[in-house]
C-alpha cells in the first residue's frame, strides 16, 4: 500500500500548485484590469490604442521594401496616400435645397447648384445632411470618383435629413481598373 500514500502525498502536492497558480493568475487578471484604466498603461500594453485614430492603408509589400523607404507603410507619396476629388449631384427633388457633405465630422462642404465637389483623403468617412422642408427625401448620386474602388461612381444614397453616410474612401490599388 506504499503506492496509494504515494499517491495521495502526489495529489496533495499538486493540488497545492494548482490552487496558488490558480490564484496566482487571478490577481494578475485582476491587477492588469486596474492597470489598464489609467491612459499611460494602455498605450504601453495595448498597440490598438497607440493606433487608434490612425488612417489604416492596405499597401503592397513591394511598394516600400524594395525602395529603402524606411518609413512605415502609408506614410509615403503613392496612389493610396494623395487625395482625390469627388463630385457629388442631387439627383431629386430638382429644386435647390439646402444640403451638406461631412468629411469625417469636421469639414463641411455646400451644395450649390445641386452638385458639390471635395478633396477627399483615403479611410475618410464621407457623409451628407440636410435641411429637408417636405417629406420628400432627396437623392444624392456620385456622379465622378476617379482613383477611387469606393465610393463607386452611379451609388446614390436617399437623405431624409438626418446623417446619411455615403461611404468611407477607398483608392483603388495599382494595377485595378
Amino acid at each position: 500500500m506504499k503506492l496509494d500514500k504515494w499517491f495521495v502525498r502526489i495529489s496533495r502536492a499538486w493540488e497545492r500548485y494548482l490552487f496558488t497558480g490558480t490564484l496566482v493568475l487571478l490577481f494578475l487578471l485582476i491587477t492588469f484590469q486596474i492597470i489598464m484604466f489609467r491612459d499611460t498603461a494602455r498605450n504601453i500594453f495595448s498597440i490598438t490604442e497607440r493606433k487608434e485614430g490612425e488612417v489604416y492603408l492596405p499597401v503592397k509589400k513591394e511598394e516600400y521594401s524594395n525602395t529603402g523607404n524606411q518609413e512605415a507603410p502609408g506614410k509615403g507619396e503613392g496612389s493610396l496616400t494623395e487625395q482625390k476629388k469627388i463630385k457629388l449631384e442631387v439627383v431629386s427633388p430638382q429644386k435647390e435645397i439646402d444640403l451638406k457633405v461631412i468629411i469625417d465630422h469636421e469639414k463641411e462642404v455646400a451644395f450649390k447648384n445641386n452638385t458639390a465637389s471635395l478633396f477627399v483623403n483615403p479611410g475618410e468617412l464621407i457623409e451628407v445632411k440636410g435641411e429637408l422642408d417636405e417629406d420628400v427625401p432627396a437623392v444624392v448620386k456620385v456622379v465622378s470618383s476617379p482613383g477611387l474602388k469606393y465610393p463607386s461612381e452611379g451609388k446614390e444614397v436617399t437623405v431624409f435629413g438626418e446623417y446619411e453616410i455615403i461611404g468611407w474612401v477607398l483608392p483603388e490599388e495599382d494595377g485595378e481598373n
